[in-house]
């Protein structure tokens, strides 16, 4: 999938959804800083950019009510993806 957005962007191919980008941006941001995905950061930093976030608050309530989203990160993982993260930057940085 990731290859395939790159390809997309390199082509210059047009988004269905003009939101995909930024989407993609917080989850590649929280799964670099806690090392695996963090639902409530990934939607935080995305309502952030897109300023549109008391829309979803009665429902965040309700997920993190029922137990549905975490309050906080799981940073057991933190370390090795950001080795992992550090090598393929260093790859990607060689390839060009």
């Amino acid at each position: 999938m990731d290859a395939a957005r790159k390809i997309a962007v390199k082509e210059k191919v047009a988004l269905g959804v003009k939101d995909i980008p930024d989407f993609y941006r917080s989850f590649a941001q929280m799964m670099k800083i806690f090392g695996r995905m963090y639902e409530l950061g990934v939607i935080l930093s995305y309502k952030l950019k897109k300023k549109d976030f008391l829309k979803d608050i009665p429902l965040g309530l309700k997920l993190i009510k029922f137990g549905k989203l975490k309050l906080f990160p799981d940073f057991s993982m933190t370390f090795k993806l950001n080795r992992m993260f550090s090598k393929v930057k260093k790859v990607e940085e060689e390839m060009k």
